[in-house]
């Protein structure tokens, strides 16, 4: 699968993800694109985020029901993939059709590198929603990447690299489709945090518990601030959402994913 924008990913040059200082690049790595972030001191730890009352209902998660939690959980997104494929696997279809004649020198798909349960680096599938770096150079219109300052993840809502199809597909956030096939293989979960783009060793303290659980397709900060927020409270809802792990939970967030994809809610 191609790679969306063609670059090596950019991060800070040292394993603290959070003081301030200067930025650098790692190395490029085969299907990877550039990190937006800005700039900001590190979070406190220790902070927890304001939540709804249908989340603070949800038990802290017990250790001793860790296993059993797991099993379900890897069931439960199994049957729920496979029940619900007559409806996906006619829409990605329909999606990549449109996608190959919007735009026919454009690969399709595309696989980025993301950081999964533990650190271990997989390769998560996308609809490609931007024109690659050769096509805007010789169009003349490439734009350099931009990074500013707290750490956060920035839209890319003025990006003239985005196709106009692309763009529906961020909105309606069916650029994500293909992860469900990220699911099937067990890369990743229907719910947990946002798997991010830069690798483990980046991480500030506190916020490798976010990698403790399987990264998802949908998550708390997905429902609950998506878009809203900076790295720091989005980082402190995945870790709120670590400590209350569980069945109820996991439920609660993919019922309030569809209306929130609806509302298009942070959706660049």
């Amino acid at each position: 699968m191609a790679e969306e924008g063609g670059s090596g990913m950019v991060t800070p040059d040292t394993g603290n993800l959070f003081p301030r200082r200067p930025l650098a690049s790692f190395p490029a790595a085969a299907g990877e694109e550039p990190v937006v972030l800005e700039e900001a001191g590190a979070p406190d730890a220790g902070a927890s985020p304001t939540l709804p009352r249908w989340v603070e209902r949800c038990a802290l998660a017990r250790p001793q029901d860790a296993a059993s939690y797991e099993r379900t959980k890897r069931a439960l997104d199994v049957v729920l993939v496979l029940a619900t494929s007559p409806i996906w696997l006619p829409l990605l279809g329909v999606v990549a059709i449109v996608a190959r004649l919007s735009s026919l020198q454009q690969a399709v798909f595309y696989c980025q590198m993301r950081t999964g349960r533990g650190g271990c680096r997989f390769g998560m599938y996308k609809f490609r929603t931007m024109i690659t770096r050769e096509d805007s150079i010789s169009e003349g219109g490439l734009v350099p990447d931009v990074y500013q300052g707290p750490w956060r993840p920035v839209k890319e809502e003025m990006n003239p690299r985005i196709t106009p199809f692309g763009r529906a597909l961020r909105r309606t956030s069916l650029d994500e489709l293909p992860q469900l096939l990220n699911v099937l293989r067990g890369d990743m979960s229907l719910v947990g945090p946002r798997p991010t783009s830069f690798p483990p060793e980046t991480y500030g303290p506190g916020e490798h518990r976010r990698l403790d659980v399987p990264q998802g397709l949908t998550g708390l900060w997905q429902v609950l601030a998506r878009g809203e927020t900076d790295f720091d409270q989005w980082v402190a809802y995945d870790v709120e959402y670590s400590r209350r792990r569980g069945l109820l939970l996991d439920m609660k967030i993919l019922l309030r994913t569809v209306p929130a994809v609806l509302r298009q809610r942070g959706a660049c």
